[in-house]
C-alpha cells in the first residue's frame, strides 16, 4: 500500500477552500500578498539555493528534518500536501513513503517553481513553499518548536 494517497474531491475542495479563503492565498499576487499566514510565522529566503547554489546535501537535509518535524507534530495523523494546480495528497510522516522517479517526495518541500503547502489536519501548522518568490514559510506554534530542534541548514 502506498503511503501518499491522492485526496478525494470533497476533501480537496475543503483544503483549497481553507487555503484560498482563510490563508487568503493569491497565487498571482506580489511577493507580500501571496498568503497571510497566522502568527507565529516566519519566512526563509531559499533563493541562494536555486540554480548554481543548489546542493543535494542541503536539499536532503531539508527533507529529512522536515519529515522529522512532521512526525513530531502529527503523531499517528495524516499530513496534507498540496501543490497549486496539481494533485493533492495525504500521508503519514511516521511511515516510510514512496518517492517519485527522481528520488524526491511526490510534493517536495523545496518549492522548485511550484506553490506548495503542507498542513496538519487541524490546520494549525503550515509549511508554504513559494517557488516563484523563492521562499519557504512556516506557521504554527508546534511547527515552530519542532523546527527549533530540527532546523534545516537551508533555514539559517
Amino acid at each position: 500500500m502506498q503511503n501518499w494517497q491522492i485526496i478525494d474531491s470533497k476533501k480537496h475542495n475543503v483544503l483549497w477552500d481553507y487555503v484560498l479563503n482563510v490563508l487568503q492565498f493569491k497565487p498571482n499576487a506580489s511577493k507580500e500578498g501571496v498568503i497571510k499566514l497566522p502568527h507565529p510565522s516566519k519566512k526563509f529566503n531559499v533563493a541562494p539555493f536555486f540554480d548554481a547554489g543548489f546542493s543535494r546535501e542541503l536539499y536532503t537535509d531539508l527533507h529529512s528534518k522536515t519529515k522529522t518535524v512532521l512526525e513530531t507534530i502529527a503523531k499517528d495523523e495524516q499530513i496534507y500536501a498540496l501543490d497549486w494546480q496539481h494533485d493533492a495528497y495525504e500521508f503519514d510522516p511516521g511511515l516510510a513513503f514512496e518517492l517519485n522517479e527522481s528520488g524526491e517526495w511526490l510534493i517536495p518541500v523545496f518549492p522548485n517553481g511550484d506553490l506548495i503547502f503542507f498542513l496538519t489536519t487541524d490546520f494549525k501548522n503550515v509549511i508554504f513553499g513559494d517557488g516563484i518568490h523563492l521562499e519557504i514559510s512556516i506557521s504554527g506554534e508546534q511547527i515552530f518548536r519542532a523546527f527549533e530542534s530540527e532546523k534545516p541548514r537551508i533555514f539559517k
